[in-house]
């Protein structure tokens, strides 16, 4: 196994991954990751444009790295908020990848994850087609922290915040 339960916390704990606040990007996406306290924040903009695999890999394979280090600090837990408001609507073999990163980090995600929020455009066909997939991918995967579906930044940032508000103190 990945992990071990224990009843006491490690003794040696990693720290962030990188430079904080630390980007990852390709041309049809930016991931930017920071942290305040003990809450990871990941915020994702997705760009115009086609999504290429070999650039989906490489934004996948650092997520992971993320992802993975914060598994391993017990006090960490990751908002997500992202923003497919320019976005392409993505082919199905990237719904499908996208589906199998989020098994394959399945543990770490149910770990660390407490809530996220995505933002879509308000209206057309374009907004549809994003909230018709968002709903395919919860009901495929559904995961343990509250979800939102929002139309501006302000409104998945407010979401988020009252989640964070809820959240009880780090251990000291």
């Amino acid at each position: 196994g990945r992990f071990t339960l224990r009843d006491r916390p490690p003794e040696r704990v990693p720290g962030a991954v990188g430079n904080l606040p630390l980007e990852m990007k390709a041309p049809f996406c930016t991931l930017l990751y920071s942290e305040e306290g003990n809450v990871g924040r990941l915020e994702a903009t997705m760009h115009g444009g086609p999504i290429a695999d070999d650039g989906l890999e490489d934004l996948f394979q650092q997520l992971a790295q993320v992802l993975r280090n914060l598994a391993q600090r017990p006090a960490m837990v990751l908002m997500m908020r992202s923003d497919v408001r320019q976005a392409s609507v993505p082919a199905w073999r990237h719904i499908k990848r996208f589906l199998a990163f989020q098994q394959e980090l399945g543990p770490e995600l149910v770990l660390v994850g407490r809530g996220s929020a995505i933002i879509v455009g308000c209206s057309g066909l374009l907004g549809s087609a994003w909230v018709a997939i968002i709903r395919m991918v919860q009901r495929m995967l559904p995961v343990p922290w509250p979800e939102s579906i929002e139309t501006s930044l302000e409104s998945a940032d407010a979401f988020l915040a009252g989640l964070v508000a809820g959240l009880p103190p780090p251990p000291p």
